[in-house]
């Protein structure tokens, strides 16, 4: 995949976040960002990268202005990172916001998925966990140019989930004891 140039620019509400580039050098930052990252390396993929993109609403859409504000000035930008930290239950929407991204012509990639469970767990949410990975990662696949699937972490065990949302846990394709789940197997059989 690629190298992220800028990571995480947005507020949920579409404004910019409050960093000193963007008190300093406002929309200018990304230009000169974008410029100097292919300078320094002429062959990278370089990406701009956020999370809470798999929902329509004002942080998408205010990426894909920034995104075509960007192409009409010939910034060099490759592609779109979508983290999709997701929810079990709400990934629904996924499928159409990535084919939002991928109407830029950019490359576009999943680079931090997971898919949290609500507590308790259950053997039906991790078969609906199962088909929501399945749903998600069929859609990447289906547009050529979803380039790549990054998952954020290997095993339930040492998720960020467990520290930083304690309402939810098991959001990784291995289970605490690194065995495969449901989801995993669903994944497999996917792509084989």
């Amino acid at each position: 995949m690629g190298q992220a140039v800028k990571n995480e620019p947005f507020e949920e509400d579409g404004h910019f976040r409050n960093s000193v580039f963007w008190r300093v050098l406002k929309e200018d930052f990304f230009d000169v960002a974008f410029h100097a990252a292919r300078e320094a390396d002429p062959n990278a993929k370089l990406y701009l990268n956020e999370y809470n993109l798999d929902y329509a609403g004002p942080k998408i859409d205010a990426l894909l202005a920034l995104v075509d504000r960007l192409q009409k000035r010939g910034v060099p930008i490759d592609g779109i990172g979508s983290q999709a930290h997701l929810t079990l239950g709400k990934a629904g929407s996924v499928p159409a916001q990535l084919l939002r991204l991928a109407a830029t012509g950019l490359d576009i990639a999943l680079t931090e998925l997971d898919i949290r469970i609500p507590r308790p767990v259950t053997d039906a949410k991790l078969v609906q966990q199962q088909a929501e990975y399945e749903m998600v990662v069929k859609a990447c696949v289906d547009i050529p140019n979803c380039i790549g699937i990054t998952l954020w972490g290997v095993s339930d065990r040492n998720s960020w989930v467990n520290a930083t949302l304690p309402q939810f846990e098991s959001p990784l394709l291995w289970d605490k004891d690194y065995k495969r789940k449901a989801a995993y197997r669903g994944l497999e059989v996917l792509l084989a």
